[in-house]
């Protein structure tokens, strides 16, 4: 955590402007709604790759209309692509939700005989954002791995590395920089909790280009989910190919 204690004095100098900054940001940015239809089906050859995206906004689809269109369906094309398998997918997220309250959404990833052959984690922003304590960070992310276990059994989980917030164009400056240094301490916990079936996946920054960001300067639009799932497709292909589903 030496990230995080170094950055310590500079948010405290700088509280005043980042609150200052922070209730502008609330007044300005657009809220957007969650993307519509949850879940959906890649073709391919039977038997379809069941699988779940579980997390806050970004997983709930905020940014685009459609899901088939976020993450969750770009990437069940681009795994679908990959593996030459259909894809089930289905996003269960919901915006706002941290590592804490995202334990809440755990039980939404079973759905009859529909169980997950692969489950991928977007989550963290809400955390950093709301500038919740990183020691709660530190217990609540493996927390959730672990009622993630409980529920789906032992299949891989794919972590999501900390977004890139030094790219985000909603973010003003020292803010974007004071956040940046904080998400990469958060990033490390994430890594660190990612052992055995998980793996974590780092956010690339080169993958963001034109009309990576919906209009809130924010949340990916439907451009930058397509290049999300790109980055991510390698990884959920071959995490799936190992467990033999």
């Amino acid at each position: 955590m030496d990230v995080a204690r170094a950055v310590q004095p500079l948010a405290c100098v700088l509280a005043p402007v980042l609150l200052a900054q922070g209730l502008t940001l609330r007044r300005r940015i657009p809220r957007l709604p969650e993307a519509s239809d949850p879940a959906g089906t890649a073709a391919g050859a039977a038997p379809a790759i069941r699988l779940a995206v579980l997390g806050d906004s970004t997983a709930a689809g905020v940014g685009a209309q459609r899901h088939e269109d976020a993450l969750a369906g770009r990437l069940g094309a681009a795994v679908g692509a990959r593996t030459g398998r259909a894809v089930s997918w289905r996003a269960v997220a919901r915006s706002g939700a941290t590592s804490q309250t995202a334990r809440d959404l755990v039980p939404g990833l079973i759905d009859g005989d529909w169980r997950p052959d692969v489950v991928v984690l977007a989550i963290g922003v809400n955390d950093l954002k709301n500038l919740r304590r990183l020691r709660d960070w530190d217990r609540d992310v493996p927390a959730l791995l672990a009622a993630i276990e409980d529920t789906a059994g032992p299949v891989p989980v794919i972590v999501c590395g900390m977004a890139p917030v030094s790219r985000f164009p909603a973010l003003p400056q020292p803010m974007r920089a004071v956040m940046a240094m904080r998400a990469r301490a958060m990033d490390r916990v994430l890594h660190n909790a990612a052992e055995g079936r998980r793996q974590h996946v780092p956010l690339d920054p080169a993958m963001i280009g034109p009309g990576f960001f919906a209009a809130d300067g924010f949340h990916p639009s439907a451009t930058g989910y397509r290049a999300w799932a790109d980055q991510l497709a390698g990884p959920v292909a071959l995490a799936v190919s190992g467990t033999g589903a």
